[in-house]
Protein backbone atom coordinates (compact mmCIF):
# COMPACT_ATOMS: atom_id res chain seq x y z
CA UNK A 1 0.00 0.00 0.00
CA UNK A 2 2.74 2.30 1.03
CA UNK A 3 4.04 1.90 -2.61
CA UNK A 4 0.81 2.74 -4.20
CA UNK A 5 0.34 6.10 -2.15
CA UNK A 6 4.09 6.92 -3.16
CA UNK A 7 3.21 6.30 -7.19
CA UNK A 8 0.56 8.59 -6.74
CA UNK A 9 3.00 11.60 -6.50
CA UNK A 10 4.27 12.96 -9.26
CA UNK A 11 7.98 13.90 -7.87
CA UNK A 12 10.71 11.12 -6.74
CA UNK A 13 10.20 9.68 -3.78
CA UNK A 14 10.90 6.66 -1.73
CA UNK A 15 10.40 5.39 2.07
CA UNK A 16 12.75 3.55 4.38
CA UNK A 17 12.63 2.07 7.56
CA UNK A 18 14.38 2.47 10.93
CA UNK A 19 17.14 -0.21 9.43
CA UNK A 20 17.05 2.42 6.58
CA UNK A 21 15.85 -0.65 4.27
CA UNK A 22 13.98 0.83 1.04
CA UNK A 23 10.00 0.12 2.05
CA UNK A 24 9.02 2.11 -0.82
CA UNK A 25 10.52 3.51 -4.16
CA UNK A 26 7.67 5.39 -7.08
CA UNK A 27 7.83 5.08 -10.56
CA UNK A 28 9.17 8.98 -11.04
CA UNK A 29 12.56 7.75 -8.40
CA UNK A 30 13.16 4.70 -10.99
CA UNK A 31 12.96 7.36 -13.85
CA UNK A 32 15.17 9.39 -11.91
CA UNK A 33 17.91 7.30 -10.72
CA UNK A 34 17.67 5.11 -13.24
CA UNK A 35 17.39 1.91 -10.67
CA UNK A 36 13.94 0.01 -10.78
CA UNK A 37 12.26 -0.30 -7.92
CA UNK A 38 12.28 -3.99 -7.68
CA UNK A 39 16.44 -3.75 -7.24
CA UNK A 40 16.44 -0.87 -4.35
CA UNK A 41 12.88 -2.86 -2.14
CA UNK A 42 14.44 -4.80 0.84
CA UNK A 43 17.81 -3.53 0.54
CA UNK A 44 19.51 -0.08 1.81
CA UNK A 45 21.04 0.35 -1.48
CA UNK A 46 18.61 3.70 -1.83
CA UNK A 47 21.99 5.86 -2.21
CA UNK A 48 23.22 3.54 -5.12
CA UNK A 49 20.76 5.68 -7.26
CA UNK A 50 22.88 9.22 -6.33
CA UNK A 51 26.35 8.14 -5.31
CA UNK A 52 28.78 5.89 -6.41
CA UNK A 53 30.13 4.51 -3.06
CA UNK A 54 27.79 4.03 -0.19
CA UNK A 55 26.73 6.98 2.09
CA UNK A 56 23.56 8.45 3.95
CA UNK A 57 20.69 9.74 2.09
CA UNK A 58 19.17 13.01 3.53
CA UNK A 59 16.27 10.15 4.99
CA UNK A 60 19.44 8.49 6.66
CA UNK A 61 20.38 11.62 8.38
CA UNK A 62 16.56 12.67 9.25
CA UNK A 63 16.48 8.91 10.47
CA UNK A 64 19.48 8.67 12.83
CA UNK A 65 19.48 12.48 13.70
CA UNK A 66 22.30 13.04 12.50
CA UNK A 67 21.70 16.32 10.69
CA UNK A 68 24.72 18.38 11.82
CA UNK A 69 26.40 15.58 9.36
CA UNK A 70 24.23 17.54 5.95
CA UNK A 71 26.87 19.69 5.55
CA UNK A 72 29.90 16.79 4.53
CA UNK A 73 27.16 16.26 2.31
CA UNK A 74 24.96 18.84 0.27
CA UNK A 75 26.08 22.09 -0.66
CA UNK A 76 23.32 23.98 0.83
CA UNK A 77 20.69 21.94 3.90
CA UNK A 78 18.00 23.50 6.47
CA UNK A 79 15.46 22.92 8.65
CA UNK A 80 12.13 23.25 6.74
CA UNK A 81 8.59 24.21 6.90
CA UNK A 82 8.06 20.48 5.52
CA UNK A 83 7.73 19.52 9.04
CA UNK A 84 9.16 20.91 12.20
CA UNK A 85 11.22 17.93 12.33
CA UNK A 86 11.81 18.07 8.34
CA UNK A 87 15.09 18.44 6.77
CA UNK A 88 15.72 20.23 3.33
CA UNK A 89 19.01 20.07 1.09
CA UNK A 90 19.63 20.14 -2.33
CA UNK A 91 23.09 20.33 -4.71
CA UNK A 92 24.78 19.11 -7.70
CA UNK A 93 25.29 15.84 -8.62
CA UNK A 94 26.12 12.59 -11.13
CA UNK A 95 23.62 10.37 -11.93
CA UNK A 96 24.18 6.57 -12.72
CA UNK A 97 23.91 7.28 -16.71
CA UNK A 98 26.58 9.93 -16.59
CA UNK A 99 24.07 13.14 -16.24
CA UNK A 100 24.96 15.89 -14.03
CA UNK A 101 21.76 17.13 -11.86
CA UNK A 102 20.80 19.83 -9.74
CA UNK A 103 18.48 18.13 -6.72
CA UNK A 104 16.32 19.37 -4.03
CA UNK A 105 16.07 16.83 -1.36
CA UNK A 106 13.51 16.78 1.33
CA UNK A 107 13.43 14.35 3.90
CA UNK A 108 11.06 13.73 6.93
CA UNK A 109 10.63 10.93 10.22
CA UNK A 110 7.65 8.88 10.00
CA UNK A 111 5.77 7.92 13.13
CA UNK A 112 3.65 5.87 14.60
CA UNK A 113 2.02 7.57 17.40
CA UNK A 114 5.74 8.64 19.56
CA UNK A 115 7.90 6.10 17.54
CA UNK A 116 9.84 6.81 14.64
CA UNK A 117 8.60 4.33 11.99
CA UNK A 118 11.08 4.92 9.08
CA UNK A 119 11.77 8.26 6.85
CA UNK A 120 10.59 9.26 3.45
CA UNK A 121 12.40 11.59 1.12
CA UNK A 122 10.96 13.32 -1.96
CA UNK A 123 13.31 14.50 -4.69
CA UNK A 124 12.98 17.39 -7.46
CA UNK A 125 15.54 17.48 -10.15
CA UNK A 126 15.72 21.37 -11.17
CA UNK A 127 19.14 21.10 -13.24
CA UNK A 128 17.35 23.16 -16.27
CA UNK A 129 15.99 25.88 -13.47
CA UNK A 130 20.02 26.03 -12.05
CA UNK A 131 21.48 26.04 -15.50
CA UNK A 132 19.33 29.02 -16.03
CA UNK A 133 20.27 30.82 -13.36
CA UNK A 134 23.98 30.51 -14.13
CA UNK A 135 23.62 31.19 -17.37
CA UNK A 136 21.89 34.50 -16.43
CA UNK A 137 24.78 35.46 -13.68
CA UNK A 138 27.07 34.80 -16.30
CA UNK A 139 25.15 37.32 -19.10
CA UNK A 140 25.11 39.39 -16.29
CA UNK A 141 29.01 39.68 -15.38
CA UNK A 142 30.03 39.83 -18.99
CA UNK A 143 27.30 42.63 -19.45
CA UNK A 144 28.90 44.57 -15.96
CA UNK A 145 32.50 43.56 -17.70
CA UNK A 146 31.37 44.74 -21.08
CA UNK A 147 30.14 48.46 -19.40
CA UNK A 148 32.91 48.81 -17.20
CA UNK A 149 35.33 48.45 -19.95
CA UNK A 150 33.11 51.02 -22.30
CA UNK A 151 33.26 53.78 -19.22
CA UNK A 152 37.13 53.08 -19.05
CA UNK A 153 37.50 53.36 -22.91
CA UNK A 154 35.19 57.01 -22.60
CA UNK A 155 37.80 58.10 -20.21
CA UNK A 156 40.66 57.42 -21.60
CA UNK A 157 39.11 59.10 -24.86
CA UNK A 158 38.19 61.88 -23.56
CA UNK A 159 41.19 62.01 -21.67
CA UNK A 160 43.36 62.14 -24.89
CA UNK A 161 41.38 64.96 -26.15
CA UNK A 162 42.45 67.20 -23.45
CA UNK A 163 46.31 66.28 -24.00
Amino acid sequence: MTNSILNALSLPAFMVDTRHVVVAWNGPCELLTGIAAGDVLGTQDHWKGFYDEPRPCLADLVLDNLLADASRFYSLHERTEFASDGYKAEGWFDDLMGKRRYLTFEAKPLFDGNKIIGAIEVLQDITRHKEAEEQLKLSASVFENAGANESVGRGVSVLSRSA
